[in-house]
């Protein structure tokens, strides 16, 4: 497998070496729990890292057991340092620590860090291959149409771990062989041959191993069966129903997350597969639920996140944002980030919204005179809903719904008092309420930040009532 993905570096244009590790380090079957080597093999092999390389503008680390003690050393030959990690349990010196993890938050990073290091967390940061962002608009669109179950992808990453890829497809076929199946293997999974064996038997079953249209193959199909991996983002990105299957201990937590998300279903073992795959073949909004909250979890653009990052580009705080009325256009946009997991978490309604029920209240809502959504630009970029509702005499409900990749940004209160300074301009001065969750101090900040004060609690509800007195608005 080494030898694969050296051809696959080189052949990219890039070197590769190999660096000899030292007598503790090759072990067989690393558990990811286990305590990081020894300072004395950290040292050696951090040392040998350098005569490889001499010195470097950048050094990524993606190792368990490795922590702070060859981090530290490796600042001797790396100008920066970035971490890539998912487990969260121990120290680390580096600059940028990335934990793609769908469901981790920044302060489980904040006290193991250098005060300095930037936390890159979410799935928003995943670094997924360009293909997935380009095929995720077309995906979208044809999967916001419905239909029934057509096609079904099963993929359990190349190494096929136990021949899990056989256990499943033999439990998928007992479902029934209606259905067209793309199953993708490595070279050398242990089930190939039997896979094989079961296509030649049945001509519904498509076998492809070693393939580069992974991408393809997502946004064909209506439903996959796949490894609760790093394939999760790609199945994310392009809004694809699924049943993930935990291999890996450290692929728990955002399995759990995925499903309690209502973007996937969580899979023990394959045996519960038929029982899980009927209930989401035979219920369409279930499927368009689905959808809707995988589609927001990821958009591809993880990668380019991640390099702009490293070359230093940040969120451009320093400008100022811009205020202009909602379009039709700007349907899918705001739909994705309504399913955002966060923010569902926070609103007062936490389902995912289906597409045809989101364009169905979008087209309302824009022809509505009692309710105005306004769109937050910055450089042209658009990155923040407003929505203002009449609910008396003289008194708008207003809501901010930030862009993913523009929380943290310090953006939150100049967006919002530029949109209600926007909309008082284009009418009488008006009161101005917000609805915040107990637990959004996030969101709590930034209303205050432009004048609204707390008002009361609302009635066994986890929400308060927040004021803008009116001609009040900064």
């Amino acid at each position: 497998m080494l030898d694969a993905l050296e051809k696959r570096i080189t052949d990219a244009g890039h070197e590769f070496q190999r660096i000899p590790a030292s007598p503790e380090m090759p072990r067989q079957g690393v558990k990811w729990e286990e305590p990081p080597f020894s300072a004395d093999a950290q040292l050696a092999d951090a040392a040998a890292t350098e005569d490889a390389v001499g010195s470097t503008d950048w050094i990524v680390v993606d190792h368990y057991l490795l922590d702070r003690c060859w981090h530290t050393a490796g600042r001797r030959f790396a100008d920066r340092i970035l971490v890539i990690d998912d487990l969260a349990n121990r120290s680390y010196d580096c600059d940028i620590l990335l934990d793609q993890n769908f469901g981790r938050s920044v302060e489980d990073y904040r006290a193991l860090v250098p005060d300095d290091a930037r936390i890159l967390v979410g799935a928003s940061f995943a670094p997924l291959r360009p293909e997935f962002a380009r095929e995720r608009p077309a995906a979208l669109e044809r999967r916001q149409a419905g239909g029934r179950v057509r096609r079904i992808l099963v993929s359990m990453g190349t190494a096929d771990p136990g021949g899990i890829t056989a256990r499943v497809l033999e439990q998928l076929l007992a479902v029934g062989s209606e259905y067209a199946m793309d199953v993708v293997l490595g070279p050398q999974a242990t089930s190939l041959d039997h896979v094989r064996e079961l296509a030649a038997r049945y001509l519904n079953i498509s076998v492809h191993v070693d393939s580069e249209r992974m991408a393809e193959f997502m946004a064909e199909a209506d439903i996959a069966i796949g490894a609760a991996g790093t394939t999760s983002w790609e199945r994310c990105c392009l809004g694809l129903p699924s049943i993930a299957i935990v291999l890996a201990e450290n692929q728990r937590l955002a399995a759990t997350n995925l499903e309690r998300a209502g973007a996937a279903f969580l899979a023990e073992s394959p045996e519960v597969i038929p029982a899980l795959f009927r209930r989401m073949a035979d219920d369409e909004r279930m499927r368009l639920s689905m959808i809707a909250a995988a589609a927001a979890v990821t958009d591809g653009n993880g990668a380019r996140r991640i390099a702009e990052a490293m070359i230093g580009q940040t969120p451009e705080i320093d400008n100022e944002p811009t205020i202009r009325p909602a379009t039709p256009e700007d349907s899918r946009m705001v739909w994705l980030w309504r399913n955002d997991d966060m923010t569902r978490t926070l609103s007062q309604t936490r389902a995912p919204i289906p597409w045809p029920d989101h364009r169905s209240w979008w087209d309302k809502t824009l022809a509505s005179t009692d309710r105005q959504l306004l769109i937050a630009e910055v450089r042209s970029v658009a990155v923040a809903a407003l929505r203002f509702d009449h609910v008396g005499e003289d008194e708008f409900e207003v809501s901010i719904n930030l862009a993913p990749s523009a929380r943290g940004s310090g953006l939150g209160g100049r967006i919002l008092a530029e949109a209600c300074k926007t909309f008082e301009e284009k009418r009488a001065p008006v009161s101005l309420t917000a609805t915040i969750h107990t637990e959004n101090p996030a969101s709590r900040r930034i209303f205050e930040k432009v004048g609204f004060v707390r008002a009361d609690a609302l009635s066994n509800s986890p929400f308060e009532r927040y004021v803008l007195p009116k001609g009040m608005a900064k």
